[in-house]
Formats: C-alpha cells, sequence, structure tokens
C-alpha cells in the first residue's frame, strides 16, 4: 500500500477540503520536503475566492513553502535528508532563450508550484528538478525559523522592486498599502537608508 498523506484541496471556488491522498514519490533529480509551513499569499486567497486560469481543480495550493528534505530521487547532489529549506514557487525549462540568457522570469514554458503543479497546504510536496538545478531550492540558515522562511518568496519581490527602482540613501519613499508585503517595504526601505519613508492605507488597523 503506497503511503498517503493529508492535504488541503481546493475542490470548488470557496471549498477547501482536507483530505487524505497519495503521498508523492521523487523521480530522478527530484526532491520530496516534509512541509513545515506554508505562508497564505493574497494570490491564494484570490484563486479561492474567483479561481485562476492556471488552476484545474481539485488543486493544492500553497507557494510560500518551508521544510525539511524527506527523500531524494536519484541523482540529486548537494542536499541530505533532513536539511532545512524554503522552495519557491517558479519551475524554469533551463533550455529556452530566456532561460540561457540569465532571464528565467521570460520563460515561456515556466511552470509554478501552487499553480500548475500541486503545492504546499500538505504535509509533503515534490521539489521538481528544475527547482533544484535552478537554484529556487533554498537552504534556511538555523537562526531562521520555519515561518519565517516562508518569507522569502515574498520578500525576495520587494528586493526585486527596490533595487529595479535603484532605491538608496536620501531617497524619499511612498508604499500604498500596509499588508504583509506593504510592510516589507518599509522595512526595506529603511534598511536602504531611505531618509522620508510615508505609508498609506484605508485599514486603521493596518495603519496602527
Amino acid at each position: 500500500m503506497s503511503a498517503t498523506m493529508k492535504a488541503a484541496f481546493l475542490q470548488e471556488l470557496g471549498h477547501l477540503e482536507v483530505r487524505e491522498t497519495s503521498r508523492p514519490e521523487p523521480g530522478p533529480g527530484e526532491a520530496l520536503l516534509r512541509v513545515r509551513a506554508c505562508g497564505i499569499c493574497g494570490s491564494d486567497l484570490r484563486s479561492v475566492r474567483y479561481g485562476h486560469h492556471a488552476l484545474k481543480l481539485p488543486h493544492i495550493l500553497g507557494h510560500e513553502i518551508a521544510g525539511i528534505i524527506a527523500a531524494l530521487g536519484k541523482g540529486v547532489k548537494d542536499l541530505h535528508l533532513g536539511q532545512r529549506v524554503a522552495l519557491t514557487p517558479p519551475v524554469t525549462c533551463g533550455q529556452c532563450s530566456a532561460c540561457l540568457n540569465g532571464h528565467p522570469n521570460r520563460c515561456p514554458n515556466l511552470l509554478a508550484i501552487g499553480e500548475n503543479l500541486p503545492g504546499g497546504f500538505a504535509e509533503y510536496v515534490i521539489a521538481p528538478a528544475r527547482s533544484i538545478v535552478g537554484g529556487f531550492l533554498l537552504p534556511v540558515p538555523d537562526e531562521v525559523s520555519d515561518d519565517a522562511a516562508t518569507l522569502a518568496e515574498p520578500l525576495s519581490c520587494v528586493i526585486n522592486g527596490q533595487e529595479l527602482l535603484n532605491l538608496g540613501m536620501g531617497d524619499t519613499v511612498v508604499v500604498l498599502g500596509l499588508g504583509p508585503v506593504g510592510c516589507m517595504h518599509v522595512a526595506l526601505a529603511r534598511h536602504r537608508g531611505a531618509s522620508k519613508i510615508i505609508a498609506s492605507d484605508v485599514s486603521p488597523e493596518r495603519l496602527q
């Protein structure tokens, strides 16, 4: 009998159901992660409420994943069982001109964990081979908690945005919206030396 696990399936719009399903097994070049924490992104909430063009229901959502390596497929190197890692969503082809020229975000064959592929709202999730060789499976230092490690993906978006803006010493920054990502923008702008940071939201709780 194959091993099972519990997972939260989006059965239909507005309806998540936790049920038993087969536990995946890692193929060549893949890793199986035991999920320790998975963030709930705003895109997950939108998918539950309104759907997403990449989703085929029922589906396991969740792409802000922290866990430990539970099994390794044939040929995987530089990883070990029990290692703490964060898994970020992109799964690129590694062969198109965009990937080969250092622009994997433009990969026409791009897939995403939690959208096209099963996500982290489960006890176990597969890290595809391309996630591993593409650098999307990140070691987590001992001093970083599992909950904090789930923020690697949204924080990377914040860092990317501020690097594109070339934000630095003495700048004035306006942040519109103080959800988790907005708060990260405030903190990073302060860290990068912004002299004035203006934060705006319509929610009294978030302003506080």
